[in-house]
């Protein structure tokens, strides 16, 4: 893949080109389309994916390192390997804005960010063909150092 090729694939399956700004720069807005990057405590669109009511797939338990369902506290993923990083790659629709589209990649620490950007990019067909239009959660896990390692570890569509 050519480098910016990325964005481009993602923009062709949504059918613009993405525009590149800070999650500072749209903090307060809820009405628009996003792709955010960065864990929770460095993003606050990030956030705003996680704590949004719309997110009904995967949320972080960051204190006891593994994803849950957000409704139902179930766990989604353990985390407990310590020789990996784990990200979230989370496909929401904000309660406030249904045809809204909120996607974020974030990892417990860096290379679970990086990694589940990785994967978002290289897997994007595959995800988009199996979730169609529909919010999804895959958490990947990742070796430090490694972003071609992450694989999905498990894969959440909200049914139709």
């Amino acid at each position: 893949m050519k480098p910016g090729g990325e964005a481009s694939a993602i923009g062709e399956g949504v059918g613009r080109t993405p525009k590149l700004q800070s999650d500072n720069e749209v903090r307060s807005l809820l009405d628009l389309d996003f792709i955010s990057f960065g864990g929770l405590s460095s993003n606050f669109k990030t956030d705003d994916c996680q704590s949004n009511t719309g997110n009904l797939l995967a949320a972080f338990d960051q204190a006891n390192g593994r994803f849950i369902d957000p409704a139902t506290g179930e766990i989604i993923a353990d985390c407990s390997d310590r020789r990996f990083d784990y990200g979230l790659i989370l496909k929401t629709r904000p309660a406030q804005f249904p045809e809204r589209a909120w996607l974020m990649c974030a990892g417990f620490a860096e290379w679970g960010t990086s990694g589940s950007a990785w994967y978002l990019a290289r897997r994007w067909d595959a995800i988009r063909k199996e979730a169609k239009d529909r919010p999804f959660a895959v958490v990947v896990r990742v070796r430090p150092g490694q972003d071609e390692s992450a694989e999905s570890i498990a894969f959440r569509v909200k049914p139709e």
